[in-house]
């Protein structure tokens, strides 16, 4: 009898203690002084700028819809926090994830039919095409075409085509419906939330992993992209799987993992080539680092992404997207097939644009994008994009703290799977800052998703909790004198 009351005492306790591991501390970005600051200094930057840039900022209703933005971002992230401790964790933060998302289908949904008369954003050319090309594809499977020429002639690039297909099959089992797309959407949106979930398992602990599915389920930018007719989502969710599935590889060769592995490069290469390559590149560089030791894993590995890198140059069907991966990386006499320049994007207005270049970029374009809060010349509507993610990029920018010090906290302690998320972090800014697409929020969206992976790493790094909060309000502060002086140089530069 003593023993049994003694191990029922022991497993009550070993239970406190786990709840107790996984509260949050002062330190973390979901703690409410942090949630505080954040709104805070959000709100004040958005007045500010409305008295220093007149009528030239953002109009009253965008201002509105900024402040709404940034406060159901803050009271969600408020809330779901005491989630983080509790049984079924995962099933909860996953539904919610899958509410949050479906809600605002409809929401955006609606709200574009108003605004546009259409179920399409404004500025929205991208997403009528690939509307289009998904109906193409579609009534290729419903009429029989099997001609590979009509299959290939769906997109220019092939690494345009995968968004295509994917809309395509859908539009064949719902009769064309743009609303049921945007549900898939949603819960592929969601399936990301729970990937992220599973990586931060192998990179560090539990704890990290649930603060870290609290953060992908709330984050506004993909919430929002879930909605829109554009591929970024996708790219976030096979990015996520890659690095899922190398990990797994990592943890536990085997077949199962090589394959899956294999398949999302290739899948990758049918959504946007360059982070396929960007990602062959960051494993190369990881096993000269990790694997240096072990000759054999290394020759292999880096016997197989020459194979791939080889394929891709001479493959007849990548001869395009090819012409187009040069644009990107600043090679070729096509560079604006793959990216801008400083010259395009000066010839636009932006005559700043001249003096951005060298490595000095590196460091600051981590936390690109920076949210608008300027009006823009907009053809149509008289609207952009730009203005709907303007509350959720000032979460986003608060965040980045974190990831510093995330990242700097992998690196003391030579975690080489975290190390392997900054490897890739840095080829994708690499590749946004030399085709000049850093500054762009749908470009940037996988390499949030990298950024975001490093947040609940330094959000649980326990240095000197009360000088943790102060560093956040500086760095907070700072932040919101970035963003007015970003915008200023914005409206400077047009002149």
């Amino acid at each position: 009898m003593e023993s049994r009351e003694r191990n029922w005492a022991l497993l009550h306790i070993q239970e406190k203690l786990v709840r107790l591991e996984l509260n949050l501390n002062n330190q973390s970005f979901l703690s409410t002084n942090n949630l505080v600051f954040v709104g805070y200094f959000g709100a004040l930057t958005l007045l500010i700028s409305s008295m220093i840039f007149g009528s030239d900022a953002l109009s009253f209703q965008f201002t509105i819809h900024a402040l709404i933005v940034l406060f159901l971002s803050l009271s969600y992230y408020s809330v779901s926090k005491y989630v983080i401790s509790q049984r079924y964790f995962l099933r909860k933060i996953l539904a919610i994830s899958l509410l949050l998302r479906i809600v605002a289908v409809f929401f955006y949904y609606y709200l574009f039919q108003e605004v546009t008369d259409t179920p399409f954003e404004v500025t929205f050319a991208d997403s009528i095409y690939y509307d289009n090309k998904g109906n193409d594809f579609a009534n290729i499977l419903r009429y029989g075409a099997s001609e590979l020429q009509i299959f290939f002639s769906l997109g220019t690039n092939l690494d345009d085509i995968g968004y295509q297909i994917f809309l395509g099959v859908i539009y064949f089992f719902t009769d064309n419906s743009i609303l049921v797309a945007r549900v898939v959407q949603a819960i592929v949106g969601t399936w990301s939330v729970y990937i992220a979930y599973r990586i931060l398992q192998l990179i560090y602990n539990e704890k990290v992993a649930r603060e870290g599915a609290i953060i992908f389920s709330g984050f506004h930018c993909f919430i929002l992209y879930s909605t829109l007719h554009l591929r970024e989502f996708l790219l976030v969710h096979v990015t996520l799987l890659m690095v899922y599935y190398f990990l797994c590889f990592n943890v536990k060769p085997n077949i199962k993992s090589f394959t899956l592995l294999f398949t999302t490069i290739v899948v990758m290469l049918f959504f946007r080539t360059v982070y396929a390559l960007a990602f062959i590149g960051s494993v190369g560089v990881y096993l000269a680092i990790f694997e240096i030791k072990s000759i054999k894993t290394l020759i292999l590995g880096l016997l197989f992404l020459g194979f791939l890198v080889v394929f891709l140059a001479n493959s007849p069907f990548f001869d395009s997207t090819w012409t187009k991966l040069m644009g990107y990386v600043g090679f070729g006499e096509q560079r604006g097939l793959g990216g801008y320049t400083q010259e395009k994007v000066v010839s636009r207005g932006m005559s700043l644009a001249k003096y951005i270049g060298g490595p000095i970029f590196i460091l600051p374009s981590f936390i690109f994008p920076i949210p608008s809060v300027l009006k823009l010349n907009i053809e149509e509507f008289g609207r952009s994009m730009h203005w709907y993610f303007t509350g959720g990029l000032f979460v986003w920018l608060c965040m980045s703290y974190f990831y510093f010090k995330g990242a700097f906290r992998i690196i003391i302690e030579r975690n080489k799977f975290g190390i392997f998320i900054l490897i890739l972090v840095l080829f994708h800014t690499l590749v946004l800052l030399q085709s000049f697409y850093f500054p762009s929020i749908r470009f940037s969206q996988v390499k949030m998703s990298l950024l975001l992976l490093l947040v609940p790493i330094g959000s649980t790094h326990l240095i000197n909790m009360r000088r943790g909060n102060n560093n956040f309000l500086i760095y907070v502060t700072l932040i919101s004198l970035i963003v007015l002086g970003y915008n200023y140089l914005r409206l400077f530069g047009r002149m």
